[in-house]
């Protein structure tokens, strides 16, 4: 089984970082209470590679540490109190990294069955329009072809083009330029990723007159929000989408477009590969119920 670089660059931070904690532990000298903060900083590596690997990975780090942790517990014996505290310590190490690594293992088993494994949706079963999300990145663009091979023959089908822009929050703004300059960014941003994908839904033969184009904005919140809300006011049967490359941490900690729309979507959902498929890769799921 290939290793992927992701995991090993995830597993060498988790490395560093006990090595790290280790030193600062028994190298720096400093007080009791400064001390206790460092053995509680064991918690992260434990943490990324629970959330990384799952539960595998969680007890794995756990284990890691425990000896480097042992002579803390070896200089000790005398005290009954410290003893029991340490040795609660290590075993508080394992169950936290078995619970987080459970549910990371649940919420990826979640999203594997949540995203299907087959495209096998009739035309006649996707009424008169599709919901296509674009962005400026190559999986956002490789959704726009993706639409316009399944649907760019079908000629009572329209494919609506949407992109998000988000407006960005006042307060991360010293000036007003500034925040005027910012809006106009990600404004420019949402026309271009439209106007790249109109340009290729018309270089694989889409007529404009099949061609609609809609942004869509407003301060907080998350794209899939704005997709979910356009794709129930409009009634669509069809969203078509991007996957991001994230790592499992990314994924855990920030959500995944593609995921969020095949689980809550009243619609089927086309989950489209990027960049790094020869050809696009298409995945449904059935919605929610």
């Amino acid at each position: 089984m290939r290793i992927k670089r992701a995991d090993i660059k995830l597993g060498v931070t988790v490395g560093l970082a006990v090595a790290a904690i280790t030193l600062l532990r028994y190298l720096v000298v400093g007080s009791l209470g400064s001390h206790a903060v460092y053995r509680s900083l064991y918690y992260v590596p434990i943490l990324l590679a629970a959330v990384g690997f799952g539960k595998r990975g969680g007890f794995l780090a756990a284990a890691a540490i425990t000896p480097v942790y042992a002579p803390q517990i070896l200089m000790e014996l005398h005290a009954l109190r410290p003893l029991v505290g340490n040795l609660l310590e290590v075993v508080s190490f394992y169950i936290f990294g078995i619970a987080v690594g459970t549910y990371a293992d649940l919420r990826r088993s979640y999203q594997r069955k949540t995203v299907g494994d087959s495209w096998d949706v009739p035309t006649a079963s996707i009424g008169d329009k599709i919901l296509v999300c674009v962005d400026e990145s190559a999986p956002g663009q490789q959704a726009a072809i993706c639409a316009a091979e399944l649907f760019g023959r079908e000629p009572g089908i329209s494919i609506v083009l949407l992109s998000a822009a988000a407006e960005p929050n006042p307060d991360f703004f010293p000036s007003p330029s500034e925040l005027s300059q910012e809006i106009s960014r990600v404004n420019a941003a949402a026309t271009q990723a439209i106007l790249r994908a109109t340009a290729t839904l018309k270089k694989y033969g889409v007529p404009e007159s099949r061609i609609r184009t809609r942004i869509v904005s407003g301060r907080g919140g998350r794209m899939s929000d704005r997709v979910l809300r356009e794709q129930r006011e409009g009634n669509y049967r069809l969203i078509i989408a991007g996957k991001h490359q994230l790592t499992r941490a990314q994924e855990f900690l920030f959500g995944s477009l593609a995921v969020r729309l095949a689980r809550e979507a009243t619609c089927s959902v086309l989950v489209v590969g990027g960049q790094e498929s020869q050809s696009a890769q298409a995945k449904t799921a059935s919605p929610a119920k």
